[in-house]
């Protein structure tokens, strides 16, 4: 839903741990251990318009020749929006 208009979304848990783990053989422990039965605590969604200008630069590195790519760690509906963002006048 936020992440369609461009927004970057990050959930938020917790977990209070009572357990004492040995941290030199964390690979004997299952990774649900640390993140099973977490308390969801909250959503917090950040906004980051593009600049006025990134639709002109991203012409000027197309024109110019060199390949131009989109590599993201955002979710696929706040990508979405910002290609289409950057690519609208071109």
């Amino acid at each position: 839903m936020w992440e369609s208009n461009g927004n970057r979304v990050i959930g938020s848990c917790f977990k209070e741990i009572t357990e004492i783990f040995d941290f030199n053989q964390l690979d004997t422990y299952s990774l649900t251990s640390f993140e099973g039965q977490m308390e969801f605590n909250g959503l917090a969604v950040f906004k980051s318009s593009l600049k006025p200008n990134a639709s002109a630069i991203i012409c000027e590195i197309i024109e110019s020749g060199m390949h131009f790519k989109v590599i993201t760690g955002d979710a696929l509906n706040t990508s979405q929006f910002i290609y289409k963002g950057i690519t609208k006048n071109n």
